[in-house]
């Protein structure tokens, strides 16, 4: 990872600034920064597995943007079992830490899901599943609040009746609308990632003056 100022020239040296540590890769998928001030780093392979190949292998990495040191691995699929390959990661108003996770394919009954981790501890604390066995898959690389606190989430993959769509949720109910639907109905959009809202902060995903 590369550290740039507000006009997009890469400064200093790249974070981790040791990287003897993250053998045998490093694969950072998404970043954000938390409450306290530290870069969360979504990731697998390094600091501590021996296969980055391996797809169940997450880790949820945390970072001192100063020194460029790693604090220390906040969750791993090792904590969190649901964990696997993780990307997209954001903070809800109460400080706990939402993040994606691509289902297990070796488990039939397994899903994808966004999980609720403790932004204190990094314990889990909840799950919204994206689909249900027997149902069309559906996958989340990237998440964001909107300012009411309701979480959209829009879906990528390979089954035509889900991508395209974004959703909306609740995360206290956990129930879902689909606000745009998927791209084999009419909707518009074909393979959604990255999405922002107006008042978004790009570096927390938080609102400012909240």
């Amino acid at each position: 990872m590369l550290l740039s100022n507000a006009d997009g020239r890469v400064t200093g040296r790249p974070v981790p600034d040791d990287r003897r540590n993250f053998k045998p890769a490093f694969y950072p998928r998404g970043v954000v920064f938390g409450p306290d001030g530290l870069l969360y780093v979504a990731a697998r392979g390094g600091p501590i597995s021996t296969n980055p190949d391996d797809a169940l292998i997450a880790y949820l990495l945390r970072f001192n943007p100063f020194s460029r040191k790693l604090v220390d691995v906040f969750a791993s699929n090792k904590t969190v079992p649901e964990l696997h390959r993780p990307e997209a990661l954001v903070f809800d108003r109460e400080g706990n830490l939402w993040i994606t996770s691509f289902h297990n394919n070796s488990d039939p009954n397994d899903t994808d899901k966004i999980l609720k981790l403790s932004g204190r501890t990094g314990r889990l604390l909840d799950s919204i599943s994206l689909w249900t066995t027997g149902n069309p898959r559906a996958t989340a690389q990237a998440i964001l609040f909107r300012p009411d606190g309701k979480l959209f989430i829009p879906i990528t993959g390979t089954a035509s009746e889900t991508t395209g769509q974004v959703r909306r949720c609740d995360t206290k109910t956990k129930q879902c609308d689909v606000i745009v639907p998927a791209n084999s109905v009419g909707g518009p959009l074909q393979s959604p990632w990255f999405l922002i809202f107006r008042n978004s902060d790009p570096a927390t995903l938080s609102y400012k003056g909240r």
